[in-house]
């Protein structure tokens, strides 16, 4: 059995995100009861963007957060990854002297 350790309704209510530690996150219809979408992820947590067309999902094993695009469960950005890629080359070792 896995341990639920978040919940997050959509906008509207008619969706609820779940992340079902240590391995999905499920989406469900808040109405019938009914899985709509599932993704496999090490998620801690999960959030709906203010238009509930997107899923954003903590997975600290990676050292990551992910934006998912919904219904289709696609992973649209690694928003750590892409924060990692725009900064400049040794930024965190520079300090002013």
């Amino acid at each position: 059995m896995q341990e639920v350790t978040s919940l997050a309704f959509n906008p509207d209510g008619s969706r609820v995100a779940s992340v079902e530690f240590p391995s999905f996150v499920r989406v469900w219809d808040a109405r019938n009861g009914h899985t709509v979408a599932q993704i496999r992820a090490d998620a801690t947590d999960v959030g709906w963007s203010p238009d509930g067309r997107k899923l954003l999902v903590t997975i600290p094993l990676e050292h990551t957060l992910k934006m998912f695009d919904f219904p289709e469960g696609q992973a649209l950005v690694d928003l750590a990854r892409k924060l990692a890629a725009s900064m400049p080359a040794g930024a965190d070792s520079q300090k002013p002297r």
